[in-house]
């Protein structure tokens, strides 16, 4: 019998009747409408006829016609619904699964590698989530992470500290290897085992040079990482070189550097460009912690009446959890889009898109007298999300 579940903003394992344990369930049930994996069977009534009492005790549940597109089916009726994305232990004794709850809004199947039918419901879902309540929504006052101003350009988002965000930032270096300063960087963090690996042997390490991409870049990593195939795959062994990344962004993807400031608005444009790009995006989990307007809470992150304060410390959480259980959290913050990869009590690892001859090879350390990893988990809209494998 199932006793425990997943508490996703600590990692720790829960009773499922204890307090703590009955309000994940019931927050993560009454949000995600249950999951989208409904389907009609010979105990269910099925389109369009409403569940009688024995349906229901069968198990059976009467989907509203506001609830198709989150439940996955292409009309109202009685069905049976699974909820496949909420994942508990069998055991008492069994603390060793690294199993987390995955909060992604569920896909239903019918739009799975439609990417603009995947970004509509994660922006649907994000909306759907937020706590209304403004006084304890936002960003922490006076951070620096969260300033921005418009480019000269008239288009892209800068923030006034983002030449100083990393330690030793846009600095060359003319050392032949660079493993042994990488080693000495990796030494300081607390990085999974299995990324580290990956990291050292077969990671690509992007340059993007100067110009704008470095969204697509943390996806490019983002996709590396967690092994996940796309239509520029036979073409990464090739962009060490800034000048073939610049090929296949602005001349074959007709993308462009617009300031992005989110996830959701760079992959919307990377849409249009990309061809087969949904079957990128239903192999990412995404999550948005602050929503594109009014900067609003998402209550999948912390219930409400969260402060601001509080909310940092539980996004933080939330991607060092996902850390420690083997995931890469790629993540827009500070006029730049990079992936988070480790972490130690002060500071953050990120993997970022230069090449070998700039900084330490891709590899960014936070300036913490600038900006504490607090600041920073503030300073984010959303992520994207994948298991390394």
């Amino acid at each position: 019998m199932y006793s425990k579940i997943v508490n996703p903003l600590t990692g720790r394992k829960v009773s499922i009747t204890g307090k703590i344990g009955k309000e994940i369930m019931n927050n993560y049930l009454d949000i995600s409408q249950k999951g989208g994996n409904c389907r009609t069977t010979d105990k269910c009534r099925g389109t369009k006829k409403k569940c009688r009492d024995s349906d229901i005790e069968y198990g059976c549940e009467y989907v509203k016609s506001v609830d198709i597109i989150s439940k996955g089916v292409d009309n109202y009726g009685c069905y049976m619904c699974e909820d496949d994305s909420v994942k508990v232990s069998k055991t008492e004794e069994d603390d060793s699964s690294d199993d987390i709850i995955n909060i992604s809004a569920p896909l239903p199947l019918k739009v799975r590698d439609d990417c603009h039918e995947i970004i509509n419901i994660w922006l649907i879902y994000s909306i759907k989530t937020k706590d209304s309540n403004r006084k304890n929504s936002g960003f922490l006052e006076g951070n620096n992470a969260v300033l921005t101003s418009v480019h000269t350009s008239g288009s892209a988002i800068e923030n006034p500290y983002s030449e100083h965000q990393w330690l030793n930032s846009w600095k060359y270096t003319r050392k032949t290897n660079i493993e042994p300063i990488r080693d000495s960087i990796y030494e300081r963090y607390i990085i999974h085992p299995k990324l580290l690996i990956k990291l050292k042997t077969t990671h690509v390490w992007i340059d993007q040079g100067d110009m704008g991409g470095c969204s697509f870049a943390a996806l490019i990593n983002l996709c590396q990482l967690g092994n996940i195939s796309s239509d520029w795959s036979n073409k990464v062994s090739k962009m060490k070189d800034h000048k073939k990344f610049k090929t296949l962004y602005e001349r074959t993807y007709e993308l462009t550097d617009d300031g992005y400031r989110d996830w959701i608005s760079a992959l919307t444009a990377m849409c249009w460009g990309i061809p087969d790009f949904g079957t990128v995006l239903t192999s990412l989990n995404y999550q948005c912690f602050k929503t594109l307007r009014g900067n609003y809470h998402s209550t999948l992150i912390a219930p409400k009446e969260t402060s601001v304060e509080e909310y940092a410390e539980i996004v933080l959480s939330f991607i060092k959890h996902l850390l420690d259980n083997g995931y890469v959290v790629a993540v827009p913050t500070i006029s730049h889009f990079v992936c988070i990869i480790g972490y130690n009590d002060n500071s953050l690892l990120f993997l970022g898109s230069f090449g070998e001859q700039i900084s330490t090879g891709g590899l960014h350390e936070l300036e913490t007298d600038i900006f504490s990893p607090q600041e920073i988990a503030d300073s984010i809209m959303d992520c994207l999300y994948v298991k390394v494998a």
